[in-house]
């Protein structure tokens, strides 16, 4: 194995290491969207008890007495709660991982000759990794657009069902894959949020250690795509790419020794 393979290896070891723990933690907070939906059934199914006729419900009843209104700061309130829990389960994972990768990049490089103190991560270092914008807004901005999108979609859902004079078990369904198309954009942008710090974390222990160059490496296979492709190779350790450089990116920087 060369040199390349080794700290290769050896970067992925720890990149998937981190990953998969927060994959089942992510799986285990994505609860949180079922429990916000069984709410919005909720408000969905007082309406249909308190107003329908027949099973349907109008729009010229659920104005009336701002109903409406109150329908829409209901479901409001539920994605906003969510949004809260979700922007505080991403900071204290991005922390973590933070810290789990200085570690393990530190004790890599202990373990080949490169000595660093990795004991003290400074907070300050931490906060300002976790909140740069290097897809061009930071996390909690990110959540929050997710956030309003999702009310949007939701509050339409409901108001086209009413509208199409749906039954109270379809505007459910409806309100179920919206809530799942939610659920799928925070999984993914805690994966990319994840592989953003975690190369975060390593680039500043490498730089922490005095390190000049690092390598860029792509996942050399089919799924290899032009962007990272065409990223591939050696840097001035001031001139390393951020990464990840698109979603679902596999690419890692490791130390280039000469």
């Amino acid at each position: 194995m060369n040199n390349l393979q080794y700290w290769q290896k050896r970067q992925e070891k720890l990149l998937h290491s981190i990953y998969n723990k927060q994959e089942t933690n992510t799986v285990k907070f994505l609860g949180e969207y079922k429990t916000s939906l069984e709410e919005l059934y909720i408000v969905v199914d007082t309406l249909f008890r308190k107003f329908s006729t027949n099973g349907e419900l109008s729009m010229t009843e659920i104005y009336k007495y701002d109903r409406y209104n109150k329908m829409i700061n209901n479901i409001k309130d539920i994605v906003k709660s969510l949004g809260g829990k979700e922007k505080s389960f991403t900071k204290n994972a991005l922390i973590d991982n933070y810290v789990n990768a200085c570690i393990g990049s530190g004790k890599l490089l202990n373990k080949n000759g490169i000595e660093i103190d990795f004991s003290i991560i400074p907070q300050k270092q931490i906060e300002r990794s976790i909140n740069y914008p290097w897809s061009g807004a930071d996390y909690s901005s990110r959540i929050w657009d997710n956030k309003k999108k999702l009310i949007k979609n939701l509050s339409e859902t409901v108001t086209q069902g009413i509208v199409q004079g749906k039954s109270n078990t379809d505007i459910a369904r409806d309100l179920k894959d919206r809530m799942n198309k939610g659920a799928y954009e925070c999984r993914r942008l805690v994966r990319s949020e994840t592989m953003h710090i975690v190369n975060s974390a390593t680039y500043d222990t490498y730089k922490k250690a005095g390190l000049e160059k690092v390598e860029l490496i792509v996942a050399n296979d089919e799924r290899l795509c032009d962007d990272c492709s065409s990223m591939e190779g050696i840097y001035n350790i001031e001139d390393a790419p951020m990464l990840p450089i698109h979603a679902n990116c596999r690419c890692t920087l490791v130390p280039y020794i000469e």
